[in-house]
């Protein structure tokens, strides 16, 4: 090999470990090069956070990330839409659609996974407390509000009238019920106020409470109780 060869192939190293070196300190800053538009453009972040902890699957798209973990973060990511789900045996699966902005994480932080098991008949004389109306939680014939001194948000609106409705206690979601369904509902914009069906109801209820000493919802009507447990029974 000649010295010319030699120092050609130095140089071509030296200038490859020098791109390398740049868009490692670019992507570091948290910018990432956008092949559609040909140039860097500042990432964002999604921080999760999930529970109850349990053999899961967590999935990113279009990326196509994963993470088995309870708890994590997907970074650098382009802005755009993406689609966020979690697979959890025993448990309904979740489907967010999360808009990525420029230089901003979204937190969600926790994440609840609901058991799929239904609800369960109990005692017909079990007391259930008041609903939980904390944050000013409205609840008018068609719609759930929260309202404030500062602002009114509407959480959802529903063809059919809703029944009763609370708080889950020291968790961003609210339980309600329509005359033939109990739902739970993510009150958080970033989830799109992400609504789960928990089961179909065989007679409409009247007054629902979250009781914390068995971790579960309570459903009541003039005749029957039922409880639907937040774990998945070991």
């Amino acid at each position: 090999m000649s010295s010319r060869t030699r120092q050609l192939i130095f140089v071509c190293v030296v200038i490859s470990a020098l791109i390398c070196l740049v868009y490692i300190l670019i992507y570091g800053s948290g910018y990432r090069l956008d092949a559609q538009q040909w140039k860097l453009v500042p990432t964002g972040s999604i921080r999760f956070a999930i529970e109850p902890a349990n053999n899961m699957l967590v999935l990113l798209l279009p990326d196509a990330q994963s993470s088995t973990k309870t708890a994590g973060s997907f970074t650098h990511l382009l802005p755009g839409t993406y689609h966020f789900s979690i697979e959890a045996t025993g448990y309904y699966p979740i489907n967010y659609t999360l808009e990525i902005k420029p230089s901003a994480t979204i937190i969600l932080e926790p994440i609840r996974l609901w058991p799929d098991h239904g609800l369960f008949k109990i005692d017909s004389t079990t007391a259930i407390s008041e609903p939980n109306l904390r944050d000013g939680l409205t609840l008018n014939k068609y719609s759930l509000d929260i309202k404030t001194s500062a602002n009114k948000k509407t959480i959802i609106r529903l063809s059919q009238p809703i029944t009763a409705a609370s708080w889950i206690d020291d968790t961003p979601y609210i339980a309600y019920s329509t005359a033939s369904e109990f739902h739970i509902i993510d009150t958080r914009e970033q989830t799109d106020y992400h609504d789960q069906l928990i089961s179909s109801l065989p007679e409409p209820i009247t007054q629902l409470s979250y009781d914390k000493s068995t971790k579960a919802m309570l459903l009541k009507n003039q005749t029957t109780v039922y409880s639907y447990p937040l774990e998945v029974a070991k």
